[in-house]
């Protein structure tokens, strides 16, 4: 393999959000580039887990699943946007806190719209949220991940997803 072409796979979310995105023939990133961020985060998931004694795997039947959908308005958007840059040095600490708390977060790419969908699905039985799943869009896989980190942490009274307003769909 040429060294000039190869680069290192990332092994932390900083590294992850420099890391190029690599495209298919029609410009879109490529499964493997997704895979890659899955288990990055996969990974960390993991560690997480284990630190804390639960397994990271639930072992059961699938869940039944409600995810909630909840668009920002202009101002939440410009807000967001605020709070991304100012919280540009905490990004992967705000990851590993949801983490934490149960979530599971996961990366696609939405051919339809262009983007990328960002999931953070509740597995805290104890959580008003169990069992449901918060998705995002953006063209970065990172800022998807992180709309969801913000809505749940600043828009949410208490981190209730059910609490977001006239915007949201819940099914």
């Amino acid at each position: 393999m040429n060294a000039a072409y190869y680069i290192p796979a990332p092994h932390s979310f900083s590294q992850a959000i420099d890391y190029p995105v690599t495209l298919n023939f029609k410009g879109h990133p490529t499964a493997f580039y997704v895979r890659l961020i899955n288990q990055l985060l996969d990974d960390k998931q993991e560690k997480i887990m284990a630190k804390q004694g639960k397994s990271p795997r639930n072992g059961g039947a699938f869940a039944e699943i409600s995810f909630v959908q909840y668009r920002l308005n202009a101002q939440e958007k410009k807000d967001f946007s605020e709070w991304k840059e100012k919280e540009a040095a905490r990004l992967e600490d705000l990851l590993v806190m949801s983490i934490e708390k149960g979530y599971k977060m996961s990366v696609s790419w939405d051919e339809t719209h262009q983007c990328f969908i960002g999931s953070m699905t509740c597995k805290e039985e104890s959580s008003p949220n169990h069992n449901m799943c918060m998705t995002s869009r953006d063209s970065q896989w990172y800022s998807a991940l992180l709309m969801n980190v913000y809505k749940t942490n600043v828009l949410c009274d208490g981190g209730l997803w059910s609490d977001l307003g006239d915007n949201t769909e819940l099914g």
